[in-house]
């Protein structure tokens, strides 16, 4: 009878325990999908907010004013609407998906553009007026503004991964100008995409946060910037010059940036500065930009002798002077051109590299491109002076530049030795022949040969080559 009453003990010793495993099992159930639920309703807010009766959204791509465009909320479920929303105090949403056209003088009270929504504004003013404490312009998706004025006493945000598309020649003011001109407060996240598109020079205005995660510079005009600005994530240069002045654009903020260039036309005119890393380094693109003329700048790091750093460009407005070379070690003159030339200084882990050229190519009369190697040097100054070196196989030349190319009547080929040598230069025309042959004694550092067309050599291309030692370098050179 006991060992039945042990059992029986046991028996519900274990039930009990199942039961308790089982409530909280089922607890933890509930625990971890009300997470998810809170996490997805508040990651998407904008997109499930409860809709109110007499709030509008869009339902197909169109102008504002086509009733069709819009679907209103009777309080139970989304209907055509029979008219477009005017002076509304309700919400608009501009739905995701669709692209809606304002080509009138419009007035709202609370607009929402949802993600992957697009509002594009061809009308000189859009207002934003408070309807008791509600009054706002919220963008999550696309505003392109145009070159509208939109002002009002309501507030203006524009969210992280939003675009907004500045038409205003002041572009992003904090005071009473620019396409924002809101009373209310002004919000633009510093993730958020910024593109500058007008047909007028533009500024990028004091507005703009210091740093943005994308730039876009599409305006054949031009845009300028204020003060130095920081691209994390995207530049893209679709049309037109970005001028720094005497500040500075630098893409990525430290050693793990990684920044994507992409150009179509146009550059940067001024000093850009650049971070990279093994993820960047290889045929990293410096889009510099010298009065009408474009040279691309294709910089690779050896990885085995860098891990990251930056490199800085800088634009010196004025005509170079013979024998000119900067006193940093780290600095080096690398494009001239008619109006002044562009250095370049490398720091944060990639100081003390060997510059290498290894094409030079004139796409076009205002486009070139060069392609240049950066490696740690093959030996220190002790060792150099101490070691005999084996010119069959060091590499002798570098750090070569010849601007302006194309040249009309003269240019300057700049370059650097490992050590004290004679040095021949050759001009070849397209047929391989020699057409200018001179020597010059090189020292190891800041030489400079200029040509002086005596001969009036007919337009077209030629082959610039550097000869000592062992080692010969080539570059294509173009006579207008």
């Amino acid at each position: 009878m006991a060992k039945l009453r042990m059992k029986m003990r046991a028996q519900q010793k274990t039930t009990v325990s199942f039961k308790a495993r089982l409530v909280i099992g089922a607890s933890c159930f509930l625990l971890i999908a009300a997470g998810i639920f809170i996490s997805l309703n508040i990651g998407n807010m904008h997109e499930t907010m409860a809709a109110v009766s007499g709030d509008y959204r869009s339902q197909a791509n169109g102008n504002w004013e086509d009733a069709y465009v819009w679907e209103m909320y009777d309080g139970k479920k989304w209907q055509p609407a029979e008219t477009a929303p005017v002076n509304t105090e309700k919400r608009i949403f501009i739905k995701s998906g669709t692209i809606v056209k304002v080509n009138s003088e419009t007035t709202v009270s609370e607009m929402i553009i949802e993600k992957d929504g697009n509002l594009q504004i061809n009308h000189p003013s859009f207002h934003i007026r408070k309807q008791g404490s509600s009054g706002e312009m919220t963008i999550y998706g696309v505003l392109d503004a145009g070159t509208s004025v939109i002002d009002g006493d309501g507030a203006f945000s524009l969210k992280d991964n939003a675009e907004i598309i500045v038409g205003s020649p002041e572009g992003i003011s904090k005071s009473n100008s620019g396409n924002v001109q809101v009373a209310g407060t002004r919000y633009y996240s510093s993730i958020a995409h910024y593109t500058f598109r007008s047909g007028v020079l533009q500024k990028v205005g004091k507005g703009l946060p210091y740093s943005v995660s994308a730039l876009t510079v599409d305006n054949p005009a031009g845009v300028s910037i204020e003060s130095n600005l920081f691209v994390t994530s995207l530049l893209q240069l679709k049309n037109g010059v970005l001028n720094t002045g005497s500040d500075t654009l630098i893409l990525g903020t430290g050693k793990a940036s990684d920044v994507t260039v992409t150009r179509e036309h146009g550059g940067i005119s001024g000093n850009l500065k650049r971070w990279l890393n093994k993820k960047n380094m290889k045929d990293a693109l410096f889009p510099l930009m010298e009065g009408a003329n474009y040279n691309a700048i294709f910089m690779t790091v050896n990885q085995a002798d860098y891990s990251s750093g930056a490199f800085a460009f800088s634009f010196v407005p004025e005509k170079i002077k013979k024998n000119d070379h900067p006193s940093n070690a780290n600095t080096r003159i690398i494009a001239i051109g008619e109006s002044g030339y562009y250095k370049v200084t490398a720091s944060d882990g990639f100081e003390n590299g060997l510059y290498k050229l290894v094409a030079s190519i004139a796409v076009s009369k205002n486009e070139n491109k060069s392609y240049w190697i950066m490696s740690a040097k093959p030996v220190d100054d002790e060792k150099k002076k101490e070691q005999p070196i084996d010119e069959t196989n060091a590499e002798m030349i570098s750090n070569i530049t010849v601007a302006p190319n194309p040249f009309r009547e003269k240019f300057i080929v700049k370059f650097d030795l490992v050590q004290e040598a004679e040095v021949e230069i050759n001009l070849l025309n397209a047929k391989g022949q020699v057409v200018v042959k001179d020597r010059v004694n090189g020292k190891e550092a800041g030489n400079s040969y200029e040509y002086f067309d005596q001969k009036n050599l007919p337009p077209g291309n030629y082959i610039l080559r550097i000869i000592t030692g062992g080692t010969v370098e080539t570059l294509k050179v173009i006579k207008q």
